[in-house]
């Protein structure tokens, strides 16, 4: 039974060491979040918030995909234009939900 309870402290120690060490590296400048850039299996990506809460990412190679305010990609219809948090309208020019949600399912 101390054993146990000893093993448990020792890994609640480690992931609270660990949760400091990945806050520690997060960028400290407040335009990173308002920039949106966005963590990708090596790809870079534009994240622009919008105004109905859900977010539009934008790939490298061109194409978009929209995220909705629960974190679900969803379907856009190419063409559409949203509205972006700090007012500009921008037309979603694709439609990449599987690319969207494999990424999304890959980092929960």
């Amino acid at each position: 039974m101390f054993k146990q309870v000893k093993t448990i402290a020792l890994i609640a120690v480690l992931a609270s060491t660990a949760v400091a060490v990945s806050a520690a590296n997060l960028p400290t400048n407040s335009s990173a979040s308002s920039a949106g850039y966005s963590w990708s299996q090596g790809n870079f990506e534009k994240v622009v918030p919008l105004k109905d809460g859900s977010t539009l990412h934008s790939y490298k190679d061109g194409k978009m995909a929209v995220e909705n305010a629960y974190g679900d990609a969803v379907s856009v219809p190419i063409g559409q234009a949203v509205q972006a948090m700090d007012g500009t309208s921008i037309v979603v020019s694709s439609n990449e939900v599987a690319r969207l949600t494999q990424e999304l399912h890959i980092h929960r």
